[in-house]
């Protein structure tokens, strides 16, 4: 039996503009678009890799007609809908960090700003071990 590995896990983000989000990952971050849906021209849905790590990004939708995505699926309509009515309400990224691991940070910092990335601070250091970047996705 194969041993399964637990560090892989993948986000998902909500996007007001899956074009701008999808070439802010690809063309500052470096991922790869794997995966869009309907179409790599006009996503909907994304998934991102960097070096085996996902990212996914789906774009906002309207609360009224989220429920037509979700197949029949009650349960997962009225969470899909609560969802697009939060997103609404609140202030987009507040409250959520996602770290992205790299081999080489140093490698990896001097790529994105190549790339042309702004970011926030100098690399750092942390108390936890972790040395790491902080920017902002374009949305926040």
């Amino acid at each position: 039996m194969a041993t399964e590995d637990r560090s892989k896990m993948s986000v998902v983000l909500t996007s007001c503009d899956m074009k701008r989000s999808v070439a802010f990952y690809c063309d500052m971050l470096g991922f790869e678009l794997k995966e869009a849906w309907p179409d790599r021209d006009n996503p909907q849905w994304g998934n991102l890799m960097l070096n085996g790590r996902s990212v996914m990004i789906g774009a906002a939708m309207d609360p009224a007609t989220v429920g037509k995505y979700r197949g029949g699926d009650v349960e997962l309509e009225a969470s899909a809908t609560k969802a697009a009515t939060d997103f609404q309400k609140y202030p987009s990224g507040v409250g959520l960090s996602v770290c992205v691991m790299v081999d080489d940070i140093g490698a990896y910092i001097a790529q994105c700003r190549e790339r042309g990335l702004q970011i926030k601070g100098e690399p750092k250091s942390q108390f936890y071990g972790i040395r790491d970047i902080t920017t902002d996705d374009p949305n926040g």
